[in-house]
């Protein structure tokens, strides 16, 4: 309420990002494009490999400049549909958006009414009672696959989502066989394998294409091809353990 021009950058916290002057630029293009256009912006990041952790922007129209409409998003498709959505020009959504207080606030009390009847509190400044009031969900779900108001802009510069145990192979040199370690970890006769210790001397020995992680006072062990599944993995879990890294 005390700025409802104000104009809002939201982004991750589990991003690669190799090139920050690029990123920058982008970021003030969102930021710009949000003004212009008065629409929740999403940057869209160009797809460099077939990927089907990630999610999905297929643009529409354009609008102005780089800016297009956004026709619909897909979340995580199989191998087969991400190939065919890449072919297509889709991009993938990085999470990197902007948006005025004012039109977000709005999207929201139109689009998520599992957020917006609890909107009164935050004017009321009770940010606890609104936080325990609220319905949990993703913005993403809640605002940007419910507007109408959703626009892309392309992001000229390289980007990782390394919110999964597998992005350490993107992300560290793997040894001759394709593992990757990190911490006090020891390998026999492995291949594509992924292991990581925070301190405790861990071995992995006869093993291919598997994921081990100590962390946490945990240890978490599965096939790295459903290293994108640890979510429905956790959750399927009962609660004492479910705390897993």
């Amino acid at each position: 309420d005390r700025d409802p021009d104000a104009t809002i950058l939201s982004m991750h916290a589990d991003w690669h990002l190799a090139d920050p002057d690029g990123f920058r630029r982008a970021a003030r293009a969102a930021l710009a494009a949000a003004r212009k256009h008065d629409a929740l912006i999403t940057v869209g990041i160009r797809p460099s490999r077939t990927e089907t952790g990630f999610g999905y922007i297929v643009p529409g129209g354009a609008v102005g400049g780089a800016v297009r409409r956004v026709e619909r998003f897909r979340e995580k498709p199989d191998r087969e549909e991400a190939r065919r959505l890449i072919a297509e020009g889709a991009l993938w959504n990085s999470g990197l958006f902007a948006w005025t207080a004012r039109r977000f606030l709005e999207e929201v009390r139109t689009h998520a009414p599992e957020v917006a009847a609890a909107l009164p509190l935050l004017a009321q400044q009770k940010v606890e009672q609104f936080f325990s009031s609220v319905q949990p969900i993703a913005v993403d779900v809640a605002v940007f696959e419910r507007s109408g108001r959703v626009m892309t802009l392309p992001g000229d510069f390289p980007w990782d989502d390394v919110g999964a145990w597998d992005a350490l192979a993107r992300l560290r040199q793997p040894d001759a066989a394709g593992n990757v370690a990190v911490g006090p970890v020891a390998m026999h006769e492995c291949r594509d394998c992924i292991a990581w210790s925070d301190g405790t001397p861990i071995v992995v020995s006869g093993l291919a294409n598997v994921i081990v992680i100590h962390a946490n006072e945990r240890v978490l062990v599965l096939d790295r091809n459903r290293a994108a599944d640890l979510k429905q993995t956790l959750d399927a879990l009962p609660p004492d353990i479910r705390e897993l890294p």
